[in-house]
């Protein structure tokens, strides 16, 4: 089995199955198309050096790189908020803070469970708020970051996020 890899192409191909491949193909081993191909298969690039195929890191460009730590960030905030309450309970806290200012706005005193009910709500509701409000900034500092920062940025540490 010989084969062959092609930089116009950017393919591999084998010559007992392609008798005929293209003119800048060339001939890769056994042991480099295995390495070529788990490269490949973990995000690397093959380009040419030096009349050899090589696997490379591609150069991603810093506003896509800043994006994907934007998503990093929607996806830590969602998990330390879903943390702090679940969706249920955040339904039933929307609730009771309404039933809580409309009994206070209709001058009326509401029962003291209730009371605490809503004051518990109101706590997780401002734990919430707090981690909103840094994903915010570490979202602002995100569109600041060079590619080098972007890199050792870690936006799952503890210390990006409220306690």
């Amino acid at each position: 089995m010989s084969i062959h890899y092609s930089p116009a192409r950017d393919t591999f191909f084998d010559a007992s199955l392609h008798p005929d491949f293209p003119a800048d193909a060339v001939k890769v081993s056994a042991d480099d198309h295995a390495t070529l191909l788990q490269a490949r298969t973990a995000g690397m690039t093959i380009t040419m050096k030096r009349g050899r195929p090589v696997a490379v890191q591609p150069i991603v460009p810093v506003e896509q790189r800043r994006a994907v730590a934007v998503q990093g960030v929607k996806a830590e905030a969602g998990r330390r908020i879903l943390a702090t309450a679940s969706l249920i309970q955040q339904a039933n806290d929307n609730a009771a803070i309404a039933m809580a200012a409309l009994a206070s706005s209709t001058g009326v005193d509401g029962d003291p469970a209730a009371n605490a009910i809503a004051n518990a709500a109101i706590d997780r509701r401002q734990r919430i708020d707090a981690i909103r409000a840094a994903s915010n900034l570490i979202e602002a500092t995100i569109a600041t970051l060079s590619a080098r920062s972007l890199a050792a940025l870690d936006v799952t540490a503890d210390h990006h996020w409220p306690a």
